[in-house]
């Protein structure tokens, strides 16, 4: 099977001061997955008004000139699920992973993570989250977890974000 196309989206507003750890670890998991060629990112701002937007567009020029990073702004602030589905309709990819702008991706998961999309035949999937202090924020799922789409929610999968 050949590797999946991956979208990174990113929703951010004001966050200044986190976007480039962000961006940088995204930049990191791709290349720990040598999915350089066959993954993207999506930077959608939501009006910031920190300087966010000059940020991105300075410090990842080079990025943006190749094509894998795309930064999509708004004029007016609309919130965070409608800026995350904006960067949704802006992605190219088979998979797409929500990445918030105040986190980071692991890259030494990166082809544990990559793997297993290749393989997976659920068209959902959750991946374990830690917290700064390294708690679990999703665990695997329990009988008091009712899902209406099909999902797949794992605390053992390979794949975390901090």
């Amino acid at each position: 099977m050949k590797p999946p196309v991956i979208s990174i989206v990113t929703p951010t507003f004001n966050r200044c001061d986190t976007i480039s750890r962000c961006i940088d670890s995204a930049v990191a998991f791709c290349r720990a997955g040598n999915i350089n060629d066959l993954s993207e990112m999506i930077v959608v701002d939501d009006c910031s008004t920190d300087g966010t937007v000059d940020l991105v567009a300075e410090k990842y020029a080079d990025l943006i000139q190749k094509g894998w990073l795309r930064l999509v702004t708004r004029w007016e602030n609309h919130g965070f699920l409608s800026t995350r589905n904006l960067g949704v309709r802006h992605a190219s990819g088979d998979w797409v992973i929500f990445l918030d702008s105040d986190d980071e991706i692991i890259p030494d998961t990166a082809s544990k993570m990559i793997d297993y999309m290749t393989n997976v035949t659920q068209s959902f999937l959750y991946f374990r989250c830690l917290d700064g202090n390294t708690r679990t924020l999703i665990g695997p799922a329990t009988e008091t977890h009712q899902i209406s789409y099909p999902a797949y929610i794992n605390s053992g999968t390979p794949a975390e974000a901090l």
